[in-house]
This record gives structure tokens, C-alpha cells and sequence, in this order.
């Protein structure tokens, strides 16, 4: 079964679940299906608050 594209899913899911806990946090992609940039991590975010 070949990998599920999430990377559409996660910038809304995981970007509205950190601006539930705070609207100063960004959720940006570094590594997702189906564009996978580091080889040895196939899914990769990160998040940053705001000042």
C-alpha cells in the first residue's frame, strides 16, 4: 500500500490545533508526504511562536 499524501491534511489539521492553543503559533511543513525532503524522517513539522 503506497504512503497516504498528508502534508494537505496536516497544514490545516496541525496548523488550527496549534492556533487552538495559542493564534501566535505557525505550523510549518519540513518533511511530508508526498514531498518528502529528508529521507530518514517521513514526516517532520515544526512550530514557532510568534513574538
Amino acid at each position: 500500500m503506497p504512503f497516504h499524501p498528508c502534508k494537505p491534511v496536516g497544514e490545516i489539521e496541525y496548523a488550527g490545533f496549534a492556533r487552538t492553543i495559542d493564534d501566535r503559533i505557525t505550523c510549518e511543513c519540513l518533511s511530508c508526504f508526498p514531498e518528502v525532503t529528508d529521507p530518514t524522517c517521513c514526516c517532520a513539522w515544526r512550530f514557532r511562536l510568534k513574538e
